[in-house]
């Protein structure tokens, strides 16, 4: 693969190192062909991948979702191995937040994200969105190549369309989230959103019946962004068109269904797992 010419990569201040990160885009690809690449160091090869680009027009897609890929990273090396093993015909990997412990540790990434997903990400492209965990920082926008403005992103193939959020990112006042720039961007994406398949993903699910779906005495959920979810994005998501959401921060799998909008919880890529707690919690 050719690689376009373009700046020096920039130093990056971290907050345990100083390095840099560097971006390479190639250019002039075939649509769904297979590509073969090699990574070089002072001409010493330090890595190697094969990819299968994107057909043009897709009339049916195939993709792995999973979350919360934090603290054991013997379990997320697991379940990368078993994507990574069942790749062919998957065009992308969708992350729904919380990539390691503390995103604003540079060692982490390697330790806990990087290293256990090397399998999979040398076979299929990968999409994430931030968690809690994440602390909205900037190694997360570093670190990828997403639609911008990479907090929160649109991702359009064909049959598809993918809404992500950065659900916490002041979006839980009550009102005044219409006037955030994310508020804007996603009223607007979501006015154009016209794929067969609209899927909605960001980090904490509508309903849960573990730990973090825990609800007071009145029936709302205890988390702010949790009850943002449920009474501000679940009517959107239904009025344009939605018919499933990705999540995570529960570490556990939920599949749920709600007057027709499916509801995918997928949190068990590596964090600790939850257990369900009360079935109210989920209606």
């Amino acid at each position: 693969i050719a690689a376009t010419d373009g700046p020096p990569a920039a130093p990056v201040q971290l907050t345990d190192a100083v390095c840099r990160l560097h971006e390479v885009r190639a250019a002039d690809l075939a649509a769904d062909t297979h590509y073969h690449f090699s990574v070089s160091l002072d001409g010493a090869e330090v890595g190697t991948a094969d990819v299968l680009t994107w057909p043009v027009k897709p009339t049916s897609i195939r993709f792995f979702a999973y979350g919360d890929t934090r603290t054991n990273p013997a379990d997320h090396r697991a379940v990368c191995e078993q994507m990574a093993a069942r790749a062919d015909g998957h065009l992308f990997v969708l992350h729904s937040g919380d990539l390691c412990a503390d995103g604003r540790r540079y060692a982490l990434w390697k330790r806990e994200f990087f290293d256990p997903a090397a399998s999979l990400l040398r076979r299929v492209p990968l999409y994430a969105i931030p968690g809690n965990h994440e602390h909205q920082s900037e190694l997360f926008r570093a670190y990828f190549t997403l639609p911008e403005p990479k907090w929160y992103w649109f991702l359009d193939v064909g049959v598809v369309q993918v809404l992500a959020l950065d659900n916490y990112d002041g979006l839980t006042e009550h009102g005044a989230w219409r006037e955030l720039p994310q508020g804007k961007w996603l009223l607007d994406q979501m006015s154009k959103a016209s794929a067969p398949w609209r899927v909605g993903m960001f980090h904490t699910p509508i309903w849960s019946t573990a730990a973090h779906g825990a609800e007071d005495n009145e029936g709302e959920p205890k988390e702010a962004e949790m009850a943002w979810a449920r009474h501000v994005l679940d009517p959107l998501l239904r009025q344009y068109g939605f018919q499933l959401t990705i999540n995570g921060h529960n570490h556990l799998y939920e599949r749920s269904l709600k007057d027709g909008l499916v509801m995918l919880t997928s949190g068990g890529g590596g964090a600790p797992l939850y257990k369900p707690l009360d079935p109210k919690w989920d209606p």
